[in-house]
């Protein structure tokens, strides 16, 4: 399944983490340029292949995302803005997106990036869009990638749990 660089270890109610498996691949979808280049320092700071998309300016870039999302090799994240407007005056929400992908068999992990992260909005975020994590745009790097690797083994050690994986749930020591 996933080569672990490190176990996962839980302390007080809160998991600290390590890294990502090694070798994931992701993309990103952002309309601003300052949004995709934060989101490329994201990924190199979460160990993610060199083989990671990050795009975004226009529609056509969306539908090639989402070609991405659904063709071998499918990436292992998708990183998506919520209000993603384009060059060409359209406007995509991640929700939408990561809901329309699902529906079509993508069933690797998905996070939405957004400037509006209140209680509402991110219980909206995962509601609408059955994502796996919600990031705040203003957060700081470090915070955002604790929250991406938490998230990450988190929704890992809930699908074993409902399969009844007990060699996937290993990955997480309760020391």
């Amino acid at each position: 399944l996933y080569e672990v660089c490190y176990k996962c270890t839980f302390h007080e109610d809160r998991m600290v983490t390590c890294s990502l498996p090694k070798g994931l691949r992701a993309v990103g979808g952002d309309d601003s340029l300052v949004g995709r280049k934060m989101l490329s320092k994201l990924f190199t700071e979460l160990g993610i292949s060199d083989e990671s998309f990050i795009t975004g300016e226009t529609i056509s870039d969306i539908m090639n995302l989402e070609m991405r999302c659904l063709n071998e090799p499918r990436p292992d994240l998708v990183f998506l803005d919520q209000n993603i407007q384009t060059k060409d005056g359209r406007t995509v929400f991640g929700t939408d997106f990561s809901r329309k992908i699902r529906e079509k068999g993508y069933e690797g992990f998905i996070v939405i990036m957004s400037a509006n992260v209140s209680a509402d909005d991110v219980a909206l975020y995962f509601d609408k869009g059955d994502v796996d994590c919600v990031i705040g745009k203003h957060m700081l790097l470090d915070r955002k990638k604790n929250l991406v690797i938490t998230s990450f083994y988190e929704s890992k050690r809930m699908a074993a749990a409902k399969n009844g994986d007990e060699e996937d749930n290993e990955l997480y020591d309760k020391g």
